[in-house]
């Protein structure tokens, strides 16, 4: 584990090894700001045209929206689910979501034309991911948002909740494909904007050529859907959470921070219960230098969440990266006492242990972190090194190979595997060249009906 805070590829900070926010985009987005002022009521008032100018934001989106099997439901018989139903919502109105997901679970199970319980199953797995982390819950949601359509096709939330998770599996073209989908089915459905919105902004990294219509539009979407809630005058406070939080998302990520700030508060204000809201402004914070506010949030945040692993992991990370040790190794260790599996958690807990030279005891750690799905080629150094600490260069030699090989892309990480390879006496492992098949672009239509 590197010792900075791990944060989204959306979150990269300059002048750090785990950057807030790449240089590039840093340069570019400032500049593009200045022009999205200047350009923004044109773009108000001609939505449409910027529309027509996106038709390879979507690549191949149309095609990825037919595979999905859909037909009407057939009627089956289904057991009496109406005990874990009622479990399930009152689980979620308590902010009990792991309970939620389990009940909701066997809910589907029983009833497989029920889009609502299908749709907050979705929905649920993908806010408790741990900002998107959580790979196995991801999946889960991606496969449940697909039985939410064929629920019914119909329904405008299996195709809106698909875009949710598609936007969080950073798939912006195919979640601009099925919001679209469930705009047509319902032009009022809020939420659907705001999923529409964000897709739009995280398909400006995947297409350089058309960042700035694709931010443009963004901004538009989002201020539409904020609109249409005061025009509404009444929705629900989840409704008003998911669109501030959207706000809040695409103002970070064009580095607008005072109103990603403020939308994240207001957003939280709106669902105090939303963790994941509370974890996205605890990043904001920190990167406006405001690391200490992001402590105190989450801090507050665990007194309703006290099970949340992805807030006692956030938590721990900003201790870490204010110097205090002992409090971050106590929210790591709540972390793996709840889930010992959670490998950001035991990835960090053993970087802390291998920086303070308790080796014996970040072995373990590392070793678990690995195993359960870290990819962060630190924890294969610092366990190897760990190894040769302790004058171990037999179990050593074969991690440190391994990390070797997996950090050919990174010529500055690998030396530091070469090097102690080196110590060890052994020689640096062969690395076989893979081709790459050449891919060839699609021209399709964005817009995608059922």
């Amino acid at each position: 584990m590197s010792l900075q805070l791990k944060t989204p590829k959306k979150y990269q900070s300059k002048g750090r090894r785990r950057h807030l926010f790449r240089s590039w985009r840093w340069l570019r987005n400032l500049i593009l700001i200045g022009i999205l002022v200047a350009g923004g009521y044109w773009i108000i008032n001609n939505r449409e045209l910027f529309r027509n100018a996106v038709g390879n934001v979507a690549s191949q989106a149309g095609e990825r929206v037919g595979e999905i099997q859909i037909s009407r439901p057939t009627p089956t018989p289904t057991p009496n689910v109406t005990g874990a139903l009622a479990e399930a919502v009152s689980a979620y109105s308590l902010g009990d979501f792991d309970r939620a997901i389990d009940n909701y679970r066997v809910v589907i199970s029983g009833n497989p034309n029920d889009v609502d319980s299908h749709y907050r199953l979705a929905y649920l797995l993908v806010i408790t991911s741990s900002l998107g982390a959580d790979e196995a819950k991801m999946q889960e949601a991606l496969e449940v948002s697909e039985k939410t359509i064929n629920a019914n096709p119909e329904d405008p939330h299996g195709w809106a909740v698909r875009a949710m998770v598609l936007n969080w599996l950073d798939r912006p073209g195919e979640a601009i494909a099925y919001a679209n989908v469930a705009l047509e089915l319902n032009p009022d459905f809020v939420e659907a904007k705001a999923y529409l919105a964000e897709a739009y902004q995280r398909s400006a990294l995947n297409n350089p050529r058309l960042v700035e219509t694709s931010q443009s539009i963004a901004v538009a979407t989002i201020d539409e859907a904020i609109e249409d809630l005061r025009r509404m005058g009444a929705a629900s406070p989840e409704t008003i959470a998911q669109v501030f939080r959207a706000k809040g998302w695409i103002s970070e990520y064009q580095l607008d921070r005072d109103t990603a700030i403020e939308y994240y508060e207001r957003a939280l204000e709106a669902a105090p219960n939303l963790g994941y809201i509370a974890l996205e402004l605890a990043l904001s914070y920190y990167a406006n230098n405001q690391t200490e506010d992001g402590i105190a949030l989450l801090k507050s945040a665990l007194e309703s969440n006290p099970r949340d692993t992805a807030i006692l992991f956030r938590l721990g990370a900003l201790y870490t990266n204010v110097g205090n040790g002992e409090e971050a190794q106590q929210s790591f260790q709540r972390c793996i006492e709840i889930d010992p599996d959670n490998y950001q958690c035991l990835s960090w807990l053993g970087g802390l242990r291998y920086a303070s030279q308790s080796y014996a005891q970040a072995i373990p750690l590392l070793e678990n972190a690995i195993s359960n799905g870290s990819k962060d080629p630190i924890d294969w150094l610092q366990l190897g090194r760990s190894h040769f600490y302790l004058l171990r260069c037999d179990l050593a030699i074969p991690v440190l190979n391994e990390g070797y090989v997996m950090t050919a892309d990174n010529p500055t990480t690998q030396d530091k595997f070469a090097d102690t390879l080196k110590d060890c006496g052994a020689a640096l492992p062969q690395i076989v060249p893979t081709m790459t098949p050449e891919v060839i672009p699609v021209e399709i239509t964005p817009e995608a009906t059922p």
